[in-house]
């Protein structure tokens, strides 16, 4: 039988192949494919497990154990196995490897996106080289994913072996091979059209295929802090794309809320979170995790770590963008940004250094699990906006400032406003000193402030470039 099936395999991958290169490239990945169902097809038994969906499954399954809050589970062949199964004893098989070495050998220059990124070794020329530059620079993962979407991995399937060449040639056109930082967010909930929130940084809807493999985590590897219901959630991401430097390690990622965000991430949570409504009980929009993905990867991802400080959210509508709130948004990570942005805190002012440090607080707030604790960064965060180093009189000059910014901002009478921040900075200094007399509602006053700060926070960022602040 193996005999029969090399042999079949051979007379294909001899078949002469000749036209375009592009036309030359997809006749090699979909016979590449079409080998792969073959070898499959004659090893038997097929792995099998249970998959989880966050849709119907598709034609030709059967669900075992019903739907469960929109999650139906299904059986059918184990990817994951398959593939390294594939990787380990099928390599040498696949003939048709030959041909896209042979492409290789004199791919055009607009191909460089398909390749490994320039280093200062020379490429090996030889066969063999190259079909293994082949494997892992793109048909690894071509065939990764083809197994993933296919119905059944013995058959095979034209229409999914088409939609992963063309998104090779969407790779080609582009000129390089990008790096991205995928952090997929609770609470945002898109119209189906990204938001560009700078070159390297947009906000889009999850993809249903990323959504699959969060439902169906490699457990061995990956660190996914979510599971079943809570991965219904995730309908957007922020998708960074990194620079060569990143990618290859030389420039670290800048630490600011956990060792994993990056200031781009940062900027844009703060700026979604400010979008948000300020009353709102629960905190809108919380990042889950963070990947890192590299096009052409034979892996679904290089890197992936968790973001949430606490679990416990689960899926909703989430905070709907139309156009002028997009438009605010942009405005808002263009200011933010450049506050959190090391390489370029030299060149800021005093006034936007404060604005920066009231940032990070504010944002530190929301990943506390004690409301003591968000109350205490608040007042960080104003106390560094509304007042000057050596100060006098410092409770009642803050309390005013504060109620008077804040009776601007449409908050409420400045008498009233006065009392409430009065009250919570009495409320910070009982904690501070020791918490003698247990007298305060400490949620109620940390929920306050926290809102309070967050309207100050938008106004200054959204008012003028500079983001001064006047103490009266």
């Amino acid at each position: 039988m193996h005999e029969a099936l090399d042999s079949r395999l051979r007379r294909l991958s001899l078949k002469h192949v000749d036209g375009p290169p592009l036309g030359r490239l997809e006749t090699a990945l979909r016979n590449l494919a079409l080998e792969v169902s073959l070898y499959i097809a004659f090893r038997e038994p097929l792995p099998l497990h249970l998959r989880q969906y966050a849709a119907k499954p598709v034609p030709g399954e059967s669900a075992v154990h019903g739907d469960l809050g929109g999650i139906r589970t299904v059986q059918r062949h184990d990817a994951r196995s398959l593939f390294l199964s594939l990787r380990q004893h099928g390599m040498e098989e696949l003939h048709s490897l030959d041909d896209l070495a042979r492409l290789l050998l004199d791919a055009p220059a607009e191909w460089a996106a398909l390749l490994p990124l320039p280093s200062n070794e020379a490429t090996a020329r030889d066969l063999r080289s190259l079909r293994h530059i082949a494997w892992e620079c793109f048909a690894g993962e071509y065939i990764r994913d083809y197994l993933w979407l296919v119905e059944d991995p013995k058959q095979f399937d034209q229409n999914v072996a088409r939609f992963l060449f063309e998104r090779l040639v969407n790779r080609i056109a582009h000129g390089r091979r990008r790096h991205h930082r995928i952090t997929p967010l609770y609470g945002l909930r898109l119209d189906g059209r990204e938001v560009l929130l700078s070159p390297r940084v947009r906000l889009r809807p999850a993809t249903d295929f990323e959504r699959h493999l969060w439902l169906n985590p490699d457990d061995l590897h990956s660190d996914i802090p979510v599971r079943g219901l809570e991965v219904l959630g995730l309908v957007s991401v922020i998708e960074c794309e990194e620079s060569d430097e990143e990618a290859q390690g030389i420039s670290p990622l800048f630490n600011l809320l956990n060792p994993q965000m990056s200031a781009l991430e940062a900027a844009a949570v703060a700026s979604l979170k400010l979008m948000a409504d300020p009353s709102a009980v629960e905190e809108v929009i919380q990042p889950a995790f963070m990947e890192r993905r590299s096009e052409g990867s034979i892996y679904e991802y290089q890197q992936r770590c968790s973001l949430m400080s606490r679990p416990g959210h689960s899926h909703g509508g989430g905070l709907p963008l139309d156009g002028k709130q997009r438009q605010q948004l942009q405005s808002l990570f263009e200011r933010i940004h450049p506050l959190f942005d090391a390489k370029g805190s030299q060149k800021l002012s005093a006034a936007e250094r404060s604005l920066g440090v009231a940032l990070t607080r504010w944002l530190l707030s929301f990943h506390r699990g004690e409301p003591k604790d968000w109350l205490i960064d608040c007042w960080v965060a104003l106390e560094g906006l509304f007042t000057q180093r050596g100060e006098a009189q410092l409770t009642e000059k803050c309390a005013t400032r504060i109620s008077q910014e804040l009776e601007q901002l449409g908050a409420g009478s400045a008498n009233q406003l006065y009392k409430e921040v009065r009250a919570s900075y009495q409320c910070r200094c009982e904690i501070v000193h020791g918490e003698r007399e247990v007298k305060w509602d400490y949620s109620r006053h940390a929920w306050g402030t926290r809102r309070h700060l967050s309207l100050i926070l938008r106004h200054r960022l959204l008012r003028t470039p500079g983001g001064a602040a006047t103490t009266a």
